[in-house]
């Protein structure tokens, strides 16, 4: 069974993959509690993270 930690590890060795990605991943998981402002800013960086990807796919 694979867990997040295992998952951002793959992710992180992708030809494409944003810039210090697996830092990033790690950020955005510390920001998911129950703090609203937290939530909002870890959605905001998921966000980012996406757009940053789909760039480098094209």
């Amino acid at each position: 069974m694979m867990n997040e930690k295992g998952a951002v590890a793959i992710a992180d060795s992708f030809s494409i993959v944003p810039s210090q990605y697996a830092q990033r991943i790690s950020e955005i998981f510390t920001l998911i509690t129950e703090e609203e402002e937290n939530l909002k800013k870890a959605i905001y960086m998921m966000r980012g993270l996406i757009q940053e990807t789909e760039a480098r796919m094209v």
